[in-house]
């Protein structure tokens, strides 16, 4: 639904503007431990002062096979399961912090998106005009949830050492200014009548700012206000050993008033062919195509991370939760001298490295599972730089 190209432009054009910045030698740090985790506001807990500029995006596929949903000439191998997953985030903003607070904006969205084997291989199929397997019926289901969105953020971070030593909370109030939606699912059945045609009646209900499904005219997207906060924990056991957790999105909430909503079942009752004689994807919609304020819930996200520091190096696991669903971190770093750092890192979920440095007050991180391009089921951006 949301298309994964979008997120990897708005990335480009947040490392334009950090490169912009870097170069005029303004701004920097990271306070994320990988793409997927967020700031703890419990390190906010000194009389620091600064600003900073940070960008990170990450989006992953377990299989590789919904990107065939979105490209017309899908290429390389479509590897297929039972559950094929799409995972995205992205979150670029500008700051500063004053005397344990952080006052943040940020543009920010996350989409997740799972699709059943019969969909994606339909889908494939269809985008590739490959002879139709005459008779086959195939379960079709899909399902989204994503949100793009501006925020403003205030964090406050304390030490609490009077109560348990080394123990330290913080907080962030976040309001939230909805830019897009996609959320929703379609199921039904498919089934091919000929080699180059076929029928399909499928059940659709959807919220968005465009449709991505069908064609529909003169669609005017709604507007979305929101709210969630964060609670964080930082307690530091001993000189080398150091817990933190962080609740993210406690309560999100964003409330889109007027927004394009369907509620219908859609079916090939309709049918138009293209020059090649391939059937087209022109669904008959039968039901409600109109607006309604739609009231959308914001996955809570959990970050546990256990960092040791043995000399030089320090051994960092995490694992980030959204909802219930773990992902699994592995980061290793090396302080070589006293403004130069190195990062190593791995991803147990899909299989994939990040490798980084940080100097003085800049920080790059990059992630991937393979170099060959039609290889990358994962890709990932941290940047952070700051001035204080």
């Amino acid at each position: 639904m949301i298309k994964p190209v979008l997120i990897w432009i708005r990335a480009a054009l947040a490392a334009l503007i950090i490169y912009w910045y870097l170069l005029f030698g303004l701004l920097s740090p990271a306070f994320s431990q990988n793409p997927y985790s967020g700031f703890n506001p419990a390190s906010l807990t000194g009389e620091k002062t600064g600003i900073f500029l940070e960008a990170k995006a990450f989006g992953a596929e377990n299989t590789r096979s919904l990107q065939h949903i979105f490209l017309d000439r899908p290429q390389g191998p479509s590897l297929l399961d039972n559950a094929n997953r799409l995972d995205a985030s992205w979150n670029t903003g500008t700051g500063l912090f004053y005397h344990g607070f952080r006052f943040a904006a940020f543009y920010r969205g996350e989409v997740y998106m799972e699709a059943n084997g019969d969909t994606v291989q339909v889908l494939r199929m269809i985008n590739k005009k490959q002879n139709l397997p005459v008779g086959e019926i195939f379960t079709v289901d899909i399902r989204s949830s994503g949100f793009s969105a501006f925020s403003l953020e205030v964090s406050k971070g304390s030490r609490l050492d009077r109560m348990i030593p080394g123990l330290s909370m913080g907080i962030t109030l976040r309001y939230l200014q909805g830019d897009e939606l996609q959320e929703g699912y379609i199921t039904g059945q498919f089934m091919p009548t000929g080699k180059t045609s076929y029928w399909f009646n499928l059940f659709i209900d959807y919220a968005y700012d465009r449709n991505l499904v069908y064609e529909r005219q003169s669609t005017i997207p709604g507007t979305g206000r929101g709210y969630s906060f964060d609670l964080g924990i930082d307690y530091a056991l001993s000189g080398q050993c150091k817990a933190d957790i962080l609740f993210r999105d406690i309560g999100g909430r964003i409330y889109w008033q007027d927004t394009p909503y369907t509620t219908a079942d859609a079916t090939s009752d309709t049918q138009g062919y293209d020059s090649d004689g391939y059937q087209t994807y022109r669904p008959l919609i039968r039901g409600y195509e109109g607006y309604k304020d739609y009231t959308q819930k914001i996955p809570l996200k959990t970050d546990i991370l256990f960092s040791y520091r043995l000399g030089s190096f320090t051994l960092t696991p995490a694992v980030c939760l959204i909802e219930s669903r773990p992902f699994y971190w592995l980061d290793l770093y090396c302080q070589a001298t006293g403004n130069l750092s190195f990062h190593a890192g791995y991803n147990l979920n899909y299989q994939a490295f990040s490798l980084g440095a940080s100097f003085r007050n800049a920080l790059l991180t990059i992630m991937g599972n393979d170099i060959d391009i039609n290889k990358i089921k994962v890709i990932g951006l941290m940047l952070s730089l700051s001035c204080h």
